[in-house]
């Protein structure tokens, strides 16, 4: 999902979602939710159809780059190592890269997968068990890697302080917002030392201080921890551990979500159930918002919320600053979910979460009995617009649903980070460094800003959101390409 849930990218195996397609394998495929488009991504050269399968995708923030893995051949020239490769395609140029190649450009001689993007489309990691993207890569096992497309380097990053290669597979990546910290999960025992749990551990991997530890710190699970995630602004990691040790009173024996603060180390159990209970099931799949405060995942427990009697797997929604949960996979109009739920990923605000599910009535209409691709979202206190959207001329900022009268700040910046609002403890804009343009809403509660856009910034992803302070009402991300 971007960065402001307009675009979702997904695979299907199904054909007839644009026309041409009859392959009849899975593809990888862009919705556009404003638009009500949906294109394909997974494209061989000159539009033909890919000759295998495609999947994973990942989205830069404002849509224009997604990055996916295919076992298809066809997708660039040159592709003869017959393993699957990732890829990159430009939306605005309608150009597909591969990027699972050596510095040199070489194509690996292995497997590659799960790969992520960076919000700028600069940076893709990924887990790959080619042994000759990096010298002196000889374990055998998955490792991970991080392309940099402006300069076509690619570097291991699943290395001990010393330099020396994982000795076990280390896999599911994830990445902050400016690319600096690298979150992932290995079972290597020699990337830290005193890790002797032998199981899966998370870790983090400053690119800046080239720096490298478990998280957390402070404590060995002693159980797996797996999909780790972390947040735009880099603060925040969520994951799903099996370890009973890592917070106190951890007794149900099932696997739960855990939030990290990296700054102080504090470990937090989110999945929680009402009154502060343990969940009587297991919960897995984190996903988390851009400043850490919201964190989706999916749970099979039935006492997270009040009324769930519908025995199967839902999605949740948990605001860290509120340490309130509520469910995701209802319908409109409160109905519990008639089959399982799956998968959740959420947009930078929180404001978006999309989830697979099996289930027939989320939705009028839904009869395919086949597992679907829906997006609940929440109604923004605070909406932005930006028109024309162009740079190098003035454009107009127009907020709504503010309180008339009120003063209104609509922050605008280059990148996503955290940024805290003055007199509202615990609260945040998803902006990093941001500039500032500041009125008074009128007496529908408008507020209309102008601002003159350098030329200079034509073609960048520009984010905006707006804060009314004397309220500590937060409005939605629009995360925008300028022309």
């Amino acid at each position: 999902m971007s960065a402001d849930g307009r675009y979702v990218v997904f695979s299907c195996a199904a054909d007839g979602l644009v026309p041409g397609d009859q392959n009849g394998l899975p593809d990888t495929y862009l919705r556009d939710r404003v638009a009500g488009t949906t294109t394909r991504i997974s494209e061989g050269l000159g539009g033909a159809e890919s000759q295998d399968l495609s999947f994973s995708g990942s989205i830069s923030d404002c849509g224009r780059w997604i990055a996916f893995a295919s076992n298809a051949e066809n997708l660039v020239p040159g592709d003869s190592n017959r393993a699957r490769d990732i890829f990159v395609r430009d939306l605005q140029l309608g150009v597909t890269t591969r990027v699972s190649v050596s510095s040199a450009g070489d194509q690996a001689n292995g497997f590659s997968f799960s790969p992520r993007i960076s919000p700028d489309g600069r940076f893709v990691v990924f887990k790959s068990l080619a042994s000759d993207l990096v010298a002196g890569d000889s374990n055998g096992k998955n490792d991970l890697f991080l392309h940099d497309r402006n300069t076509g380097q690619t570097d291991c990053l699943s290395l001990s302080p010393s330099g020396q290669i994982a000795n076990a597979a280390s896999a599911r990546p994830d990445l902050s917002a400016d690319g600096r910290y690298v979150i992932f999960k290995s079972f290597a025992s020699n990337l830290v030392a005193g890790d002797t749990n032998g199981k899966w551990d998370a870790f983090l991997f400053d690119r800046e201080q080239g720096a490298l530890r478990r998280v957390p710190e402070s404590v060995q699970g002693n159980g797996h921890t797996i999909r780790p995630v972390i947040s735009a602004d880099g603060q925040w990691v969520a994951f799903e551990s099996e370890a009973s040790n890592l917070v106190p009173g951890d007794t149900q024996g099932h696997a739960d979500i855990f939030l990290v603060a990296l700054a102080s180390g504090v470990i937090t159990r989110v999945s929680l159930g009402q009154n502060g209970a343990e969940a009587n099931g297991p919960s897995g799949f984190p996903a988390i918002s851009a400043d850490g405060r919201w964190i989706a995942f999916q749970s099979e427990a039935t006492n997270l919320v009040a009324g769930d009697t519908n025995a199967a797997a839902d999605i949740f929604l948990h605001d860290r600053i509120r340490a309130e949960t509520i469910r995701v996979s209802i319908a409109d109009g409160g109905a519990e979910a008639n089959g399982a739920s799956a998968s959740p990923w959420i947009s930078e605000d929180g404001l978006s979460v999309v989830f697979t599910s099996l289930a027939s009535n989320l939705v009028a209409a839904d009869t395919n009995q086949e597992q679907d691709i829906f997006v609940r979202e929440w109604e923004p206190s605070l909406s932005i617009r930006l028109e024309p959207a162009v740079a190098g001329v003035t454009n107009d900022l127009t907020v709504s649903g503010a309180t008339p009268g009120a003063s209104v700040h609509v922050g605008w910046s280059l990148e996503l980070g955290s940024r805290d609002i003055p007199g509202c403890p615990g609260w945040t804009a998803v902006l990093d460094r941001p500039k500032q343009l500041s009125g008074l809403a009128d007496a529908t509660g408008t507020l209309v800003l102008s601002r003159a856009v350098a030329a200079s910034t034509a073609g960048l992803c520009v984010y905006l959101q707006a804060v009314e302070p004397a309220s500590c009402r937060v409005g939605e991300l629009l995360a925008v390409r300028l022309q």
